[in-house]
């Protein structure tokens, strides 16, 4: 074969095969939710991604899934870098007006030993996280939505808990 047609062989050969090459920048969440008050596995939870904050305030997510008996779901997502995540199982979720929980608290010890909040915590009361890392529970802890962080092309595995 002439050397002009080997080389335009091989141009056509590689640009077929690289045309074919599958980089679909996907990421695979393998979602966990738990019920933070009581550990056990949350199943029927709805789970909804969100690409960006518009989507958040416009109620419009990208991907939605329920959690199984298991208590996981799988999502295979577009990959982006961050993303807002709401969870949600009856009364319980991962969110609430702006602060994002950060567990239970089962004694007076535990009021007493983390960041104050306003109303007053009782014993069984949500525990929010201090955001800001100022000692204190106020507006300036209050976020857009909880967000996660993905990996291209990868799998995620995020243990989540409801409240």
């Amino acid at each position: 074969m002439p050397p002009i047609k080997t080389l335009l062989s091989t141009c056509f050969i590689i640009l077929l095969f690289g045309a074919c090459r599958k980089d679909n920048n996907t990421t695979t969440l393998q979602i966990t939710v738990t019920n933070g008050r009581t550990g056990i596995v949350s199943a029927g939870a709805v789970i909804q991604l969100y690409k960006d904050s518009a989507s958040v305030s416009n109620n419009k997510p990208t991907y939605q899934a329920t959690t199984g008996a298991d208590g996981v779901a799988n999502i295979n997502a577009s990959f982006q870098p961050r993303c807002f995540i709401l969870i949600e199982n009856g009364s319980l979720k991962n969110f609430y007006n702006g602060y994002v929980p950060a567990g239970i608290f089962n004694t007076q010890a535990d009021i007493n030993n983390n960041p104050s909040q306003t109303p007053t915590p009782s014993i069984g009361d949500i525990r929010f996280r201090d955001t800001n890392g100022d000692g204190k529970i106020d507006t300036h802890d209050k976020v857009f939505a909880p967000s996660i962080g993905l990996d291209n092309n990868a799998k995620d595995v995020v243990d989540l808990k409801i409240y």
